[in-house]
């Protein structure tokens, strides 16, 4: 017997394995990034990739493939949320929380 949600989970973890014509032999290469910048052209979209705080690998997309990415990005996190219970932070979010705390730190002190 599957419990209800489960296949629905298994789907999940292998989405990147989904309707990809790459072997399993074929080493891709990896890249991990902590951080971003985008920057665009009147004619595609370039994805600045980071890695604390240094700048390692640029990514130049169409307009339309940016977008795509975007919403299966935003698509994949929000059933990831739904699975977990768990909402994660953006970077803003956790900035704006780290600025709200020093203000409050700062305003605590001066009295």
């Amino acid at each position: 017997m599957v419990k209800e949600g489960t296949q629905k989970k298994e789907s999940l973890l292998n989405r990147s394995e989904e309707g990809r014509e790459d072997s399993p032999e074929v080493e891709l290469p990896t890249l991990y990034c902590n951080g971003f910048d985008i920057a665009f052209s009147l004619s595609d979209v370039c994805l600045i990739i980071g890695q604390s705080g240094t700048h390692k690998k640029r990514l130049y997309m169409s307009f339309t493939t940016a977008k795509t990415l975007a919403n299966n990005l935003q698509e994949a996190l929000d059933e990831l949320e739904r699975f977990t219970d768990h909402n994660f932070l953006t970077m803003n979010e956790i900035r704006s929380a780290i600025q709200a705390d020093q203000t409050s730190q700062t305003e605590q002190t001066e009295e």
